[in-house]
């Protein structure tokens, strides 16, 4: 059986457009799989920073916030200052909340009013 010419033509060239589409899939690919990587990296290096903004904000509550309130609190308060501590106590455990679960050790290890931060 004998092929048209044209026909054969029409499928070479056929075939041609489909390995210019497949080359440029592949270079599309690399480039996404590039973006990622990059989009990855970015996304690693703002968690520790944030995590490390985490760490340091809890860390300085516990030398710098909690040694103050506790000084408060030992001074003579009438009743609405006394209030508006314990008050304070409480939002601010509000607000550290979410991160105490993470940085507990945190905590343990730095005793309050500790300015190096090591452990006591």
């Amino acid at each position: 059986m004998r092929r048209d010419p044209q026909e054969n033509s029409a499928c070479q060239a056929a075939l041609i457009g489909i390995r210019k589409m497949f080359i440029q899939l592949e270079t599309i690919s690399l480039q996404v799989a590039q973006v990622n990587s990059a989009i990855n990296g970015l996304c690693k290096r703002e968690n520790e920073r944030k995590k490390d903004m985490e760490k340091k904000m809890l860390i300085n509550v516990k030398k710098i916030v909690l040694p103050c309130l506790k000084e408060l609190k030992k001074s003579p308060l009438d009743a609405e200052q006394a209030a508006r501590v314990e008050l304070i106590e409480k939002y601010l455990r509000e607000i550290l909340s979410p991160f105490v679960n993470n940085y507990l050790e945190i905590f343990e290890l730095v005793p309050a009013g500790n300015p190096g931060g090591q452990p006591g």
